[in-house]
């Protein structure tokens, strides 16, 4: 019965979005810096023109600036056939957010997936682990990756699990890629 609780509770936006925020706040409260970047804040529901973005990353970058790095949104699990347009839905959400806040990297998590995206391009598909050591390492390697373009840090989160990976490469990142191609052309 219990099992039954949990799982559907899994599912939902909400507890992904207070776990998320959990991690990186616990995280960043203790000190990450990397490549330039110190972690200075984590803000839920950030108004950004009107609406509001799940969470929202600021960084002290070299010259002292703070300003947003990353901005996420989070989303409830869905195992149908609609899982990727669901999240092709959500990217386009986070990347117009992280566009008006000048923001280069966005993600999109479902408390399983996170998928990290750099302007229109998906840098990597990661496996959730609801730990501070996944929110650190997530941190650092995109620091990483703005400040040199390499992936090592990013490369040591979890993979996708064979079972996972079917449906990301089959449900949910064709609408992803249609939409991204779309955003291309234009």
């Amino acid at each position: 019965m219990i099992e039954e609780k949990e799982r559907r509770c899994k599912k939902r936006e909400y507890l992904t979005h207070f776990e998320l925020y959990r991690i990186l706040k616990n995280s960043i409260i203790k000190g990450i810096t990397a490549h330039n970047y110190g972690f200075v804040e984590i803000w839920p529901e950030f108004p950004v023109d009107g609406e509001r973005a799940d969470l929202i990353i600021t960084a002290r970058f070299s010259k002292g600036r703070i300003s947003p790095f990353l901005v996420i949104e989070t989303k409830q699990r869905i195992l149908t056939a609609y899982a990727g347009t669901s999240f092709a839905l959500k990217s386009k959400k986070t990347r117009k957010y992280a566009e008006k806040l000048g923001v280069h990297y966005f993600g999109v998590c479902d408390g399983w997936l996170f998928l990290l995206f750099k302007n229109i391009s998906l840098i990597g598909a990661y496996e959730v682990e609801m730990s501070e050591e996944f929110a650190q390492t997530l941190l650092m390697g995109i620091a990483e990756h703005s400040y040199t373009s390499r992936k090592e840090t990013l490369n040591s989160l979890p993979k996708i699990s064979k079972p996972n990976l079917r449906i990301l490469e089959e449900v949910i990142l064709p609408p992803i890629k249609k939409y991204f191609e779309v955003e291309k052309s234009e």
